[in-house]
């Protein structure tokens, strides 16, 4: 690897702060999630399958946002060209948008939602944060990032 390729553009150094900045974000709800799979009040009593299994499913739900997190940080490191092979652009997306759209959809076809103003604050700051890197630096936003003069 020369010393060329192995620098890292302004584009992508954003990127990696706005992918670090929001998996603070990211953990703050990670760190709740896993707090609820604790709780005793995160039962439901009367549940066919068990009255812990909600709490299974939050521990379940908190493993996999850290797996998606941690994945998120690998491809915000990864260099331009290991970024740019379909495989691994195609599974960031995947990863992206089973993790994010698991946030509000609920809210805005059901009638499940976060319970309070800051955990919406929260999970938008997260989304916005790392959303923001992968425009910067997914091949599928190369024509958008070219149009705005974005190397």
């Amino acid at each position: 690897m020369s010393d060329n390729s192995a620098r890292a553009t302004k584009a992508e150094i954003v990127a990696r702060i706005l992918t670090l900045a929001g998996s603070v974000f990211c953990g703050f709800s990670i760190k709740m999630t896993f707090a609820h799979s604790q709780s005793e009040l995160f039962e439901a009593p009367d549940y066919p399958k068990g009255r812990k299994h909600p709490r299974y499913h939050a521990y379940r739900g908190g493993t996999l946002a850290l797996g998606a997190v941690a994945a998120l940080n690998v491809y915000a490191w990864a260099d331009a060209r290991e970024r740019s092979g379909k495989s691994f652009g195609t599974a960031i997306a995947a990863v992206a948008a089973g993790y994010f759209l698991g946030w509000w959809p609920p809210q805005a076809f059901g009638r499940l939602g976060t319970p309070n103003k800051t955990a919406e604050r929260v999970h938008r700051a997260g989304a916005t944060l790392c959303l923001s890197s992968l425009v910067l630096t997914h091949p599928w936003f190369r024509s958008a990032r070219n149009a705005l003069g974005i190397k």
